[in-house]
């Protein structure tokens, strides 16, 4: 009788608790298990192994663990900003939460089995399934300023769908006028989706833009979230004033978009972010203190970036630390990336694209398996080097062979030895494909006139030009002070299980 009365008494405790005031946050005495789809995470405010969750965040498909109702309390004062509750309640004005599915009057039928949908995560049965165009795979396709407010064109990367974002002054009251409304409408989906189909709403995403409360917000981000966007506010543009720094540990953190928001400081390392793959970075500032050492990434964008780092070489410590670590990099994407050097060195790279590099002079690369080189608005390249030997060589397998290489030059001014380089390579040939780019881009570059005269562009390198000089000496010392030849020692994975995470 007395096993049967003490929950009782626990329940009764408990209801007393809550009345003199003991629960001061929302969800603040409900903690629920994690969803199948999760095995837990780190507690927000130790850092620990955690399996309970926030309920309030956990309603709006936001993940926040805690290993104890303590560390809860003690953590509610930095993460109320960011409770998916509170955001719902009032919204930020820096925190973009995934919104529900819309209610339907019919209750929620999860079937015998109890499934949730494994596209918008909610139960299966009456009402659509309806997931919206996901922050972190939208593609800027322009804007444009009218009487009726500031218009966004954005294409998803999701979907493919073309739709139009209308906002008012300061951003406010940002809506779709056109174009598709939601990246899926439709029926629910009970089985697994394919890895390929990305229109659901992921897990552990997080969504920020920018704000007087940004920092506070970036502070506040839980130690959970694997993909993490921080954007301007529609309307809002790169506002240079005011500076957020990014520099805490996010160890889960995969994929990091940060687009027109101006940073003091980005610091990304195998100690605070070791799993970050896909890192694009557009607009952050000239200014930004850029440290990023991330061995495990494979995909780089950079728009926008004259690093205040440059030595007398043109060279840029940063750029150059974080091409070094990263020698399983497959895809290296600029645009107006101001630096004079430039050295890749990685078994797996496959494409390079420095699309209107204007200050690119001396470029250096080891890529046994490069298929695209993106040379188009390079306006000066004086030196081009294919390596014929680097110390990774030893890793590729028996009888590899050299696929073939794209090259686009459009608009390009190109040295002798660059066009040689160019020739002599085994698989090169010229892509048939380019850049829309800019009617100024040809301009600049007849300006500067390249190897072929003034008012000339000099970009043709298949034929041979008749200047057969020797090549200038190449310094391979040089090029290691800048290239760390040395194995992957501190990740422990091979390719094979790199694979496998992928696939996951």
């Amino acid at each position: 009788r007395r096993v049967r009365r003490q929950p009782d008494i626990a329940q009764e405790r408990l209801r007393q608790k809550e009345k003199r005031g003991g629960a001061s946050c929302v969800g603040f005495n409900e903690m629920a298990p994690p969803p199948t789809l999760h095995n837990g995470g780190v507690c927000a405010q130790c850092g620990e192994a955690a399996n309970k969750r926030c309920v309030g965040c956990k309603r709006y498909n936001v993940h926040t663990y805690y290993c104890t109702q303590e560390h809860q309390k003690q953590h509610w004062g930095t993460h109320r900003p960011a409770c998916g509750a509170k955001a719902a309640a009032s919204p930020s004005p820096t925190v973009t939460a995934a919104p529900p599915a819309p209610p339907s009057r019919a209750p929620p039928a999860t079937g015998a089995d109890g499934r949730k949908c494994a596209r918008c995560l909610q139960p299966c049965g009456g009402g659509a399934c309806r997931v919206p165009h996901p922050a972190h795979l939208r593609q800027d396709m322009g804007a444009m300023c009218g009487a009726e407010g500031f218009q966004q064109f954005y294409r998803c990367g999701a979907c493919g769908g073309q739709y139009t974002v209308l906002s008012g002054d300061g951003g406010g009251d940002a809506r779709i006028t056109s174009g598709p409304k939601y990246c899926f409408n439709g029926a629910h989906a009970a089985s697994p989706l394919a890895l390929s189909d990305e229109r659901r709403i992921v897990p552990n995403t997080v969504h920020l833009s920018s704000g007087p409360e940004l920092q506070r917000d970036i502070d506040a981000l839980p130690a959970d979230v694997v993909t993490l966007t921080i954007s301007a506010r529609p309307g809002e543009g790169y506002n240079p004033a005011g500076a957020a720094r990014l520099h805490r540990a996010l160890p889960r953190l995969e994929s990091l978009q940060l687009v027109d928001v101006h940073f003091a400081e980005v610091h990304l390392t195998h100690a605070l972010t070791p799993n970050v793959k896909k890192l694009r970075m557009q607009n952050l500032g000239d200014d930004c203190a850029f440290h990023v050492t991330l061995p495990k990434l494979r995909e780089v964008t950079i728009h926008y970036l004259r690093p205040e780092d440059i030595d007398d070489q043109g060279r840029s410590p940063g750029i150059d630390g974080m091409l070094a670590a990263a020698k399983k990099l497959r895809a290296f994407d600029s645009y107006k990336l101001w630096v004079g050097a430039l050295s890749f060195a990685g078994n797996s790279l496959e494409s390079v694209d420095l699309h209107r590099s204007d200050g690119l002079a001396w470029l250096k690369i080891w890529a046994p398996n490069l298929r695209n080189l993106g040379l188009q608005g390079v306006y000066g390249l004086s030196r081009l080097d294919f390596l014929d030997c680097h110390s990774m060589q030893s890793q590729l397998p028996p009888g590899h062979v050299i696929p073939h290489l794209e090259v686009n030059t459009t608009n390009s001014n190109l040295s002798a030895q660059a066009k040689r380089s160019l020739r002599n390579h085994p698989t090169a040939e010229k892509a048939g494909h380019q850049h829309g780019g800019m009617p100024t881009e040809g301009m600049f570059a007849r300006m500067f006139g390249g190897g072929g005269g003034e008012g000339s562009v000099d970009s043709d390198w298949g034929e041979d030009d008749g200047d057969e000089s020797e090549d200038d000496d190449f310094d391979e010392d040089d090029f290691n002070e800048h290239t760390d030849d040395e194995e992957d020692e501190d990740t422990g994975d091979d390719e094979d299980e790199d694979e496998d995470e992928d696939e996951d």
